[in-house]
């Protein structure tokens, strides 16, 4: 089990981090501000199911693209062209997410159908803010978020590679079965901002 000195160390290191990348010099707010934007400690809530290991701190009011340019992930096709099931977000909120390694090579219609109801996919703005704070999870493979689709072509999901420098976002056919390759799953547990 996770304990809150953890969970709080955790928690202000992420926002640490989106302070480096100057998210809020591109929001136009004051470091202070900025970090006092984001739930506090106390009412992050620990999934019970403890594959959910990896807290996610997710700034939901900064474009894709200028989170994507500020931490160096090339575009390989622009995000202003995803579209996302549900409304999204207008504040930052926290998630956890696990290796997701048991959905490499699956499809993401595959993925889907073994999900419990503890478990569920990942948008482009939560698989980007995975990727932010735990590139590890990504070194060498790409994953890919079940919930955002091109506009265009709703066949194909974001998915967020990087098997070389730089990573970037590209496109995966919901029915591909490309090793290393696979979708991002969280605890359905969420923690929003008042």
């Amino acid at each position: 089990m996770v304990d809150r000195e953890s969970v709080r160390r955790n928690r202000d290191r992420q926002v640490q981090r989106l302070l480096d990348l100057g998210f809020s010099r591109l929001l136009g707010v004051s470091d202070r501000d900025y970090a006092r934007r984001f739930p506090p400690t106390e009412s992050i809530r620990v999934p019970s199911d403890s594959r959910f290991d990896r807290l996610v701190a997710v700034e939901a009011s900064l474009a894709l693209e200028d989170q994507h340019r500020a931490a160096g992930i090339k575009e390989a096709m622009r995000s202003s062209r995803l579209v996302t099931a549900g409304p999204r977000p207008a504040r930052p909120y926290f998630i956890w997410v696990c290796d997701s390694r048991q959905w490499s090579g699956a499809s993401l219609v595959d993925s889907r159908a073994q999900l419990s109801d503890t478990e569920t996919g990942c948008s482009q703005l939560e698989v980007t803010s995975a990727f932010l704070q735990h590139p590890e999870l990504f070194r060498g493979r790409g994953l890919d978020s079940e919930l955002t689709v091109d506009g265009d072509r709703p066949d194909y999901h974001s998915t967020l590679v990087w098997v070389q420098d730089p990573p970037e976002l590209a496109l995966h056919h919901r029915a591909d079965r490309t090793a290393g390759l696979g979708m991002l799953v969280r605890s359905t547990s969420r923690t929003e901002a008042e």
